[in-house]
């Protein structure tokens, strides 16, 4: 299901990873990896983002986790970013508190 996606990441692959690789590599690689619940992959990914992290990529990181049925690890990952670290996200971003306003709610989305 994900060969040609696969080969076509593989194919704009860098030979050696280095730090000046794009983050937008690095979060499609997040991205298909994370599809696919190959977690050490997905990790490696996410280490590579070196802290430079969204919201889309924490949600990519739990998804894998979930897929490789791993319970444990996405509890553990969900305590660090939504219970124990909101600083680790961009500024910008809040994983905690949306910044849109549903047409339906009327307020601010957990005002």
């Amino acid at each position: 299901m994900f060969g040609k996606a696969n080969e076509l990441y593989a194919s704009m692959t860098p030979r050696n990873q280095t730090p000046t690789e794009p983050l937008a590599h690095k979060r499609a690689g997040l991205r298909l990896f994370a599809h696919q619940g190959q977690l050490e992959l997905v990790k490696g990914r996410f280490a590579d983002l070196e802290g430079d992290y969204r919201s889309a990529d924490v949600t990519l990181l739990l998804h894998a986790y979930a897929i490789q049925g791993d319970a444990e690890g996405l509890v553990d990952e969900f305590i660090r970013f939504f219970v124990l670290a909101g600083s680790t996200l961009r500024p910008g971003y809040s994983i905690m508190r949306p910044s849109f306003t549903p047409s339906w709610f009327g307020t601010t989305w957990m005002e």
